[in-house]
């Protein structure tokens, strides 16, 4: 919410778009690169198209469509809210990732760091996740 003001994007777009994702992962999951390399990727997509057709029936009627379009629009990074939420879901990842290596060390978390990095093109974002992983 507040990168999408401080970037004068619509707000309340980026923040509806944050929650379809987040809804949608409740029910495949919040999966790590490792899950989605061993599952195959034809099959993520299809768990999530899945997820995303069942959350969207049990929404009015009236409002399907322009759900279905938004969470189209995330997948495809199709506008700039889309792709804002698209990298801060990766850089939420490594942040996570940087406080489980507390416990587990580094060598167990560079996956997750290298996901983030090839998901966030954003300068701003990009010098924040150097600034955690140390440059990992």
């Amino acid at each position: 919410m507040l990168e999408s003001e401080r970037r004068s994007y619509d707000v309340g777009m980026a923040l509806k778009l944050a929650l379809i994702h987040d809804l949608e992962e409740a029910i495949t999951g919040d999966l790590t690169p490792q899950d989605k390399k061993s599952r195959g990727g034809e099959r993520v997509r299809r768990e999530r198209q899945r997820a995303i057709r069942k959350l969207i029936r049990s929404l009015p009627a009236k409002n399907r469509t322009s759900y279905r379009r938004m969470w189209s629009d995330l997948q495809r990074s199709r506008t700039k809210e889309a792709r804002l939420v698209h990298e801060l879901d990766k850089l939420e990842m490594a942040l996570q990732a940087h406080a489980y290596a507390k416990t587990v060390g580094n060598g167990r978390i560079k996956d997750f760091y290298r996901s983030a990095a090839r998901g966030i093109r954003d300068p701003a974002l990009r010098r924040l996740l150097k600034s955690v992983t140390g440059g990992s």
